[in-house]
Parts: structure tokens; C-alpha cells; sequence
């Protein structure tokens, strides 16, 4: 997926570029509302500058291109345009790596039916896991770890776990009355960061990990940074949306539909065919 890391590290540069020309835009507020308008001499052919408000036909002469408030007014116009064509490629690469999709052969199967899979190009799968051991050893990892701000947890599921939210609750929810094994904010350490990943799962399809972030607060500006610094460093650290990394979004009113971790589940997460010890209910 080298398409997508070079993507996320263009992400990241985009990110620091805007955060720096945004702290420049302030410090230059206060010429945010003013124009230039310039006139050439027409004996020396130099060219004088006058700065007038949006809206007012009012104009200060400001003299020549060497004046500082030129200079000033200039830039910001400068980093007004920088700042809308950064932030418009910022979201282009954002819906592109969330809406990417592998068309290897082994990606390619996973969204076939058994019957049309092209099984020669598909790793061969064990035939039993134990999926409550797989858990225990995942809940015993997790325990190894502090639990972060606990008394944010407030919602207990079905299997007795605590949740942030009550989006989590429901999604964890609807997991375990699915079959699928699935443990809740199971911390791992990406690129030197804690990452609280809320759903770490086993994929019923090719018994590996994958991971599943929900993304609630998506109104908030300062949120919509996190989690844009959370996809881009699990991206450089190795992970792939759309493969072992799944994002699921609530809209600006806090709705969220849950048809769409329906798809997800459905393509990448329980199949037609499924994989238990013999001391497990076989579905």
C-alpha cells in the first residue's frame, strides 16, 4: 500500500504547513479586512499602494512595495489562499485514504462469496482457533496497561464491559451478539504513542487482528485534529484503512447509522463459513 504511506506523509506535512500559517494569519489580524489597490506612475513607472476596508472606498497611501503594511497585507492575502487550497487537498486525501480500496487478489476475495473466492491466491487458514482463549489473552495484555481516565467509563455492555460512549456500547454490543471476538480499547504503543484503539477484533475470515476506531465527535474542531493526527500515525506506523484499520463516523448532529459497521463486518470480519474449538457453538 505504498500509495497510501506516501498519501499519509503528505497528510502530515499538509497538517504542519496549516497549523503554521494559521498561527502567521494571527499574528497578522490586523490587517485581516484591508486591501490593496496600486497605480503606476506613468513618468518613472514605479508603483505606489494604497489600503483601504472591504466595503469602504476610503484609501490610505502607503507608498511603495518597500512599505511594511504593503508587505503585511500582502502576505496575508497570500496565506488566506495558501490556507483554503491546503485545507481543500487536506480533505481530498483524507476522503481518499478512508474511501481506498485494495484490489489485490487477497483483498478482492475477501468481498466474494466462498463459491467465486480464487482460493490458490488465500494463505492457508488454520481449521480451529480457540476464540475464548484468544480473549483472555487479549483482556490479560490489556491489564497490563493503566487504564486511561476511568471515570469516563460509564456504560456497561453486555459482557459486563465499560464503555466512554454510548456509540461504543452499542457497537460492542452489537459484536458480541454477532459472534465476533472483539476487545475493547486494548492499548498499543504506534510510532512511540499510546493509541487507546477502541475495538481490536478477530477477523473470523483470515484470523488476523484488525482494528476498529469510532469517531464521535466529529462537530469539534479541535477533535477533527486528533483524528486526523490519529490516522496518519497509525498509517506511518504501518496500518492500512480499509484492510486491518476501519473507521466509523457520527455526522455534526451526533446520528449515526449503523449500517455502515454492518458492511464493514459483513466484508471483512464474519463470513459465510466460521471457525470455532469443538467446545463452541458451530453457526
Amino acid at each position: 500500500m505504498e500509495i497510501i504511506h506516501e498519501l499519509a506523509a503528505l497528510l502530515q506535512e499538509l497538517l504542519s504547513l496549516q497549523r503554521d500559517y494559521k498561527k502567521r494569519a494571527i499574528s497578522l489580524s490586523d490587517y485581516a479586512n484591508k486591501n490593496l489597490a496600486s497605480k503606476t506612475d506613468p513618468r518613472s513607472g514605479a508603483q505606489y499602494y494604497y489600503a483601504y476596508d472591504k466595503g469602504s472606498r476610503h484609501r490610505k497611501y502607503l507608498g511603495s512595495g518597500s512599505n511594511l503594511d504593503v508587505q503585511y497585507i500582502r502576505e496575508l492575502h497570500f496565506i488566506n489562499k495558501a490556507l483554503e487550497i491546503i485545507e481543500s487537498n487536506i480533505s481530498l486525501i483524507e476522503s481518499f485514504i478512508h474511501r481506498y480500496r485494495p484490489y489485490d487478489l487477497a483483498s478482492i476475495n475477501h468481498l466474494l462469496g466462498k463459491t467465486y473466492q480464487t482460493l490458490d491466491s488465500i494463505p492457508g487458514i488454520p481449521e480451529t482457533i480457540d476464540l475464548a482463549q484468544w480473549r483472555s489473552e487479549k483482556e490479560r495484555e490489556k491489564a497490563s496497561f493503566p487504564v486511561y481516565k476511568p471515570e469516563y467509563l460509564r456504560h456497561r455492555t453486555i459482557d459486563g464491559t465499560m464503555t466512554r460512549t454510548k456509540s461504543e456500547a452499542i457497537l460492542l454490543n452489537y459484536y458480541c451478539q454477532n459472534g465476533i471476538p472483539c476487545v475493547y480499547e486494548l492499548p498499543r504503543i504506534v510510532n512511540g504513542a499510546r493509541m487507546n484503539t477502541d475495538f481490536t477484533i478477530l477477523s473470523l475470515f483470515d484470523l488476523e487482528e484488525k482494528y476498529h476506531e469510532h469517531e464521535g465527535c466529529m462537530f469539534d474542531k479541535d477533535y477533527q485534529e486528533k483524528h486526523l493526527w490519529r490516522l496518519t500515525n497509525y498509517i506511518s506506523g504501518g496500518y492500512t484503512p480499509n484492510v486491518n484499520l476501519f473507521f466509523t463516523y457520527e455526522d455534526f448532529s451526533g446520528n449515526f447509522d449503523m449500517r455502515s459497521i454492518e458492511n464493514i463486518t459483513r466484508s471483512n470480519f464474519k463470513r459465510p463459513y466460521y471457525l470455532y474449538t469443538s467446545d463452541l457453538e458451530r453457526k
